[in-house]
């Protein structure tokens, strides 16, 4: 009476026959795996238990319209490339960057180091609250000799309104890394940059484009909202991560003074082309947008 069937297993809820029971389900597995390739579900994250316990279909179904959605935006990015529309998007937006080109500190310089403290502080910080601290920060620690010297609780003090306390010790650590390393000449390879602790492809390749002048795009949230936005497109979760969205981006920047048209997308994703509320009334790429045309068609209620 007490006894289970054949081939059921026990778990923490209750009992489950074996075609349900998670740890044998090769197919939930490979689930798991497979929409967190396409972004549909974080990396080391299980999916819900009652998916795991007989919602094989759901998760299956779930599978097939992300793998839909990435086809349908390779396609898109494909057909795109083949016109010219590319070309219209670099030209607008180029020009809409130039006429409301954001003035910033950092922006006056071409000095590797006090780019990259300006990176590091931007990291998710609005660039207006970042501004009066960067200074400080420069006037205070001039060189990367000046930076390495200090003790870590000073700095951790200095960007303690910024939040984000970790960076702190990174920037320094960095500071000193490439004093012992490179001699404080700072690197000037995106492969270099990125050995230095805390810096990922976004602030390597801003310190290239910037300092150096070197053609190298960036991806970050905000310029992959406007790619995605413009051209039909669905990175994932994982933006700089996405192969599709990296394609766009180096499809679409000039060959060219690449630093300024970084700059541009940054200033157009934080004034027109924003998270919540767009202002696509007086966006200059409305008439060629997937997005604004979505919208005409299927209005938000």
């Amino acid at each position: 009476m007490g006894g289970l069937a054949r081939g059921t297993h026990r778990y923490r809820g209750g009992c489950v026959p074996p075609y349900q029971f998670p740890h044998t389900n090769k197919g939930c597995i490979q689930a798991e795996r497979t929409l967190q390739m396409l972004g549909a579900l974080p990396c080391g994250k299980p999916l819900p238990r009652l998916w795991r316990l007989g919602g094989l279909l759901k998760k299956e179904k779930m599978v097939a319209a992300a793998q839909e959605r990435l086809e349908r935006s390779k396609k898109n990015l494909q057909e795109h490339l083949g016109t010219g529309k590319v070309k219209w998007f670099r030209r607008h937006l180029g020009a809409w960057g130039d006429r409301h080109f954001r003035d910033f500190p950092w922006r006056r310089t071409k000095d590797p180091y006090a780019i990259f403290v300006a990176e590091f502080l931007l990291q998710q910080t609005n660039a207006a609250k970042v501004a009066p601290i960067y200074q400080t920060f420069v006037a205070r620690y001039p060189t990367l000799g000046d930076l390495a010297a200090v003790p870590v609780e000073e700095v951790v003090s200095l960007l303690q309104p910024l939040g984000l306390f970790g960076r702190a010790e990174r920037l320094r650590r960095s500071a000193q890394i490439v004093l012992e390393k490179y001699g404080g000449k700072f690197p000037r390879t995106e492969a270099e940059l990125l050995e230095l602790p805390g810096v990922g492809p976004y602030i390597a390749r801003s310190v290239c484009a910037h300092a150096y002048g070197q053609p190298l795009a960036v991806l970050d949230t905000n310029v992959a909202r406007i790619l995605e936005r413009f051209f039909g497109l669905e990175g994932g979760r994982v933006k700089w991560r996405s192969s599709l969205l990296w394609e766009a981006a180096l499809a679409a920047a000039p060959k060219k003074q690449v630093g300024v048209w970084n700059l541009a997308l940054l200033d157009f994703g934080a004034a027109v082309c924003t998270a919540k509320n767009p202002g696509c009334a007086e966006c200059p790429l409305r008439s060629q947008c997937d997005w604004a045309a979505q919208q005409i068609r299927t209005p938000c209620p």
